[in-house]
């Protein structure tokens, strides 16, 4: 914990250095000179929420952002619950902290590796666009294998994957757009928003019960799961043409200067 500490306390100069040695023309907002408003106070839940409902480009990255949430709540909720069944106790406890650190191994190892060349070379769009195709692979898998390792190894990826390449994009989305929309509607997108997304996840799952009193165990899993694929493929339809629609309006605006909102 010590080390640790110590660790954490390097990032002050490490900020400092960065601050110093980064070209100030880098550290000027894209929108800055094509724009004067300015952020006068802090963002409050409706000003995020309107300005968000405002824009159609913002109302994507908020449904990208969504999507993804509610498919993995589902992934989580039944990972934890296989977990759950076969250890107890201590056992579980380790095995979850496996999982939290095998999270954090790969996703380091993605970055190591360069998957963030995909997003460099390929384009936001691409690296947008290739995750509905790898949540759908996973969904497939999910709904038709049931094996905790599978799971595991389904988790570990989607939350590496999430980390290393899918956030970095969502992130740089918000490059072409005003301090307004970086300071409010990215607060609510993914603060509320994310939130939201995860609660949409639970409530769904909280259906897996009331199913099995109905049809019993076995018969109320498979209504559970075919449910989860009757919501969980259109929404990915709907992710994947969303991410399209990101990567051309994004590549647009910086190509030709512009803000886009």
């Amino acid at each position: 914990m010590a080390i640790l500490g110590g660790l954490c306390l390097t990032l002050i100069p490490l900020v400092k250095y960065f601050l110093k040695a980064t070209p100030k023309d880098l550290l000027t907002s894209f929108g800055e000179h094509s724009t004067k408003e300015e952020t006068n106070h802090e963002p409050g839940f409706f000003e995020g929420l309107k300005l968000m409902l405002a824009h159609r480009y913002l109302i994507c990255i908020f449904a990208a952002n969504f999507i993804y949430e509610l498919i993995v709540t589902i992934f989580d909720f039944n990972f934890k619950l296989a977990a759950g069944t076969a250890y107890t106790g201590v056992a579980l406890s380790n095995y979850l902290s496996l999982y939290a650190s095998s999270v954090n191994t790969v996703s380091l190892l993605c970055l190591l590796l360069g998957i963030s060349n995909v997003t460099r070379y390929l384009g936001v769009g691409v690296a947008l666009a290739s995750m509905p195709i790898i949540v759908g692979f996973a969904l497939f898998g999910f709904l038709t294998l049931d094996s905790l390792s599978f799971l595991f190894a389904l988790m570990v990826g989607s939350k590496a994957i999430n980390y290393a390449l899918n956030g970095p994009a969502l992130k740089q989305l918000y490059i072409p757009t005003t301090s307004d929309v970086r300071f409010k509607a990215q607060a609510w997108i993914e603060t509320f928003g994310s939130r939201a997304s995860k609660e949409a996840g639970s409530l769904f799952n909280m259906l897996l019960r009331p199913m099995q009193s109905i049809f019993g165990a076995v018969a109320g899993r498979a209504h559970y799961l075919t449910l989860s694929g009757a919501i969980g493929f259109p929404l990915l339809v709907l992710w994947f043409a969303i991410a399209v629609y990101l990567g051309r309006n994004f590549h647009k605006a910086i190509d030709e200067k512009k803000v886009i909102c």
